[in-house]
């Protein structure tokens, strides 16, 4: 046990025996006998009650862990809860207690618990320095990482406006800020992660902090917010500027850099050869009158043999008619463009050689429609960059990034080499090679243009089989495997059934959202066989359906089952979160849907697998197992007995 553990319990021994001698003082002024003797017995009762407490807490489960397992917890514990206090950081600003060591409660629960955390080095490598921060609390928390690299968060606001008078004083602040410079200036040789979050109107004292080499740093992110920050369309320069002579021009080991929010030029020493990850967005990268600084950014990147993943925005601008020397980055493995129009992607894919197995995605984040040329542009990079390729697999996504765009969907292409035959074997390695993200329309459209005729596999991931995607894929014939996860699975049956709409440009669009039915189930079909189109993915033989539950087999409405079933509250969120149809795939439905397809010629489902779904009975899935080949229940097989 280490000397500082020891020194601790013999305060708090000696606090102890304070609050006793306190506690009798107490009870002996100011009472009658009777009062004193049944204030003793609460106090008695109180001792004995605390140490029966600490000796049940010994006994619980997570007190029987090995310390291996448990020093395991707390890094991984410290880990989330760091990230949530970043995550959050301009809603922290005016708080008087720094938020970001709430992960140091794990050494104050026991001293069991204090005496394994103190023994963890790398439990201490990581530090916020901030107005709210004194010297020498982080003093010590560094002293206890030992000789380890450290990973930093430097939150540097502006004094003015953040605290009132009452809360903390200027002085305070100032102090503590001048300290915290002067703490990472001192840091700075052991650091290998520096992260800076910058609120400040006048930022050029800070800069003092950063002016010596930094050979141990490999990962730097510079990000201003709050008003410090920059826009698109601000007609002003950007308040944060990065310094030409940080670190001295000497970061030899620097691989991650990431900008965001600030004023950088292409020119900085932070442009290392070393760099593999570079991030610039929402920066200002040019002159405010400058129109393109696309040439710049391709020369900056002629210095990046070692890159891999670049991920860019609107800071990059580009004229029409730009031409540059093509640049080739052959480690490159991911290309990321955030911008609401694709003219930036066309003009950095015309002049940047993507090597065959990178991955590019576009995000196009705006919630206005798309015009024709917008969309003609993107179907023509999409040709470049399938090019000699085939397409054999596509991933069809609908994501909410809580943002002021609302829902998008998204969709993942994935490839493999052209060798001249359309036959292409189902388990063959692919590749990854595009995916974007838009409003539903755009990427329905996008995806309709590609050629689909040797897609094997599609993969709807927390999306409905809805008409809008069924049409965007009807091409895809030689289909041989679906697979389907999320609360949305339950569509599938009635899609697979009733074949969606044909593949028609005037046919209205229906949001990802939507189920082909409101219940997600098949009605009765009364139609004739001529009004029913064709089956989709008539070649279809695999089905893979995750994350749903069954329906037991004598319930038809499936929230008069779940509301005898489910406790209210329950039954209240799944409601609330529209949840409900999650629960209740109904057996018959999938039986109706296979006879369904084969009275309309498709090919026999040969094998079904259900994976992280819930059945109360398993029996109920024999008919199902009759009808099909093949049945698993996450990996076994059920037999049709």
């Amino acid at each position: 046990m280490t000397e500082e553990v020891r020194e601790v319990r013999v305060y708090e021994q000696e606090f102890l025996e304070l609050v006793q001698y306190l506690d009798i003082i107490a009870v002996r002024e100011g009472d009658t006998p009777q009062q004193r003797m049944l204030k003793e017995e609460i106090l008695q009762h109180e001792r004995e009650a605390a140490f029966l407490k600490s000796r049940m807490n010994s006994r619980l489960p997570i007190f029987r862990l090995p310390p291996e397992i448990l020093s395991e917890i707390f890094l991984f514990q410290a880990a989330i809860v760091r990230e949530e206090q970043v995550s959050k950081l301009e809603d922290l600003d005016t708080e008087c207690v720094s938020p970001f060591y709430g992960w140091t409660n794990v050494s104050q629960v026991c001293s069991g618990w204090r005496a394994l955390a103190l023994s963890l080095p790398s439990l201490w490598s990581w530090l916020a320095l901030d107005h709210r921060t004194g010297h020498a609390y982080t003093t010590l928390l560094a002293s206890r990482s030992r000789d380890l690299a450290l990973s930093c968060v430097y939150n540097a606001i502006d004094q003015r406006g953040a605290h009132c008078p009452q809360c903390m004083s200027t002085d305070r602040f100032a102090n503590n800020m001048y300290d915290a410079m002067s703490q990472v200036k001192v840091l700075l040789p052991r650091i290998r992660e520096l992260s800076m979050y910058i609120d400040r109107d006048e930022p050029s004292d800070m800069w003092d902090s950063f002016d010596t080499p930094a050979e141990a740093l490999e990962v730097l992110r510079i990000e201003a917010y709050g008003s410090s920050r920059f826009v698109e369309g601000a007609t002003h320069p950007a308040w944060i500027s990065v310094p030409s002579e940080i670190f001295n021009r000497e970061v030899p080991r620097l691989q991650s850099l990431a900008l965001s929010g600030v004023r950088f030029r292409f020119s900085s020493p932070l442009l290392s050869p070393s760099l593999r990850h570079l991030e610039i967005i929402a920066c200002q990268c040019a002159r405010m009158e400058e129109e393109s600084n696309l040439g710049r950014l391709l020369r900056a990147l002629q210095r990046l043999p070692c890159l891999e993943t670049l991920r860019l925005d609107w800071s990059i601008q580009a004229r029409d008619g730009d031409s540059f020397r093509p640049v080739s980055l052959q480690r490159l493995k991911a290309l990321h463009v955030i911008q609401t129009t694709p003219s930036l992607l066309y003009a950095i894919v015309s002049h940047l050689q993507v090597p065959p197995s990178a991955t590019v995605s576009y995000l196009c984040p705006t919630a206005e429609p798309i015009d024709q040329q917008e969309a003609a542009l993107l179907s023509t990079i999409a040709t470049r960059l399938l090019q000699n390729w085939v397409v054999v697999a596509v991933r069809c996504c609908w994501t909410s990034h809580g943002d002021e765009y609302g829902s998008r969907s998204r969709c993942h292409v994935h490839v493999t080499p052209n060798v001249g035959d359309s036959r292409v074997p189902i388990h063959q390695p692919s590749i990854e090679r595009f995916v974007f993200e838009s409003r539903d329309a755009f990427v329905l459209g996008l995806l309709q243009s590609l050629d689909l005729s040797a897609v094997r596999e599609i993969h709807f991931d927390n999306t409905g089989v809805t008409q809008g995607w069924l049409r965007a894929l009807r091409a895809a014939e030689n289909v041989a495997s679906i697979r389907a996860s999320g609360k949305y699975a339950m569509t599938l049956p009635t899609a697979l059934a009733t074949g969606g709409p044909p593949a028609a440009p005037s046919q209205p669009h229906v949001d990802p959202t939507q189920t082909t039915t409101a219940s997600g189930g098949l009605q009765d079909h009364e139609t004739s066989e001529d009004s029913i189109p064709p089956p989709i993915f008539p070649r279809l033989s695999t089905l893979v359906i995750e994350d749903i539950h069954f329906c037991p087999a004598s319930s038809t409405n499936v929230e008069e089952y779940w509301k005898n079933t489910l406790p209210a509250r329950i039954l209240h969120v799944l409601r609330q979160t529209r949840q409900i149809h999650t629960y209740g795939f109904r057996l018959s439905d999938f039986l109706t849907c296979l006879n369904l397809r084969r009275l309309r010629g498709a090919a026999d489902v040969s094998q079904v697998d259900f994976r992280g779904c819930i059945c109360e009975d398993l029996a109920q899935l024999v008919p199902l197992a009759r009808a099909v080949g093949l049945v698993r229940w996450d990996g076994k097989v059920l037999r049709a007995e």
